[in-house]
């Protein structure tokens, strides 16, 4: 399987062969939100340096704020409520992988239940993992 059979590539942290505690972590979630347009490989990347990091988006016009789903992803590993530094947060996301279950954006007003969306989703997972994790 080649890369470019997924749409979008996973956050791989720059630090994940280290992991948190040693563990290699990786969280998947559902998916993203927006129009057809906008799907590009390095949707997921792009939306964890600007949402969980605060980095500036490169399509957006100003920075965008901090979205507590990454928060709550954060806190849920670390087991810890706090409020997060800027240095917790590089350190935590730069440790971990974070990957989208499915692989197509849902319009924002959109039914999430998509069976159909979520059997292609589970055939690529794995195949899409191993990829990546070799390369």
């Amino acid at each position: 399987m080649s890369k470019s059979t997924v749409r979008f590539a996973p956050w791989v942290g720059a630090h994940y062969e280290r992991g948190i505690h040693g563990l290699r972590i990786l969280v998947v979630c559902e998916s993203h939100y927006g129009a057809k347009e906008h799907e590009r490989p390095t949707a997921t990347p792009e939306v964890l340096k600007a949402l969980a990091l605060g980095h500036k988006h490169p399509q957006a016009t100003a920075k965008l704020r901090q979205h507590a789903h990454f928060t709550k992803i954060m806190a849920s590993i670390l087991n810890a409520r706090k409020h997060f530094s800027k240095a917790d947060r590089s350190d935590f996301w730069h440790s971990i992988a974070y990957y989208n279950f499915i692989q197509e954006f849902y319009p924002a007003s959109a039914n999430r239940h998509r069976p159909q969306l979520g059997r292609k989703a589970s055939n690529r997972l794995l195949k899409s993992w191993r990829c990546w994790h070799q390369s």
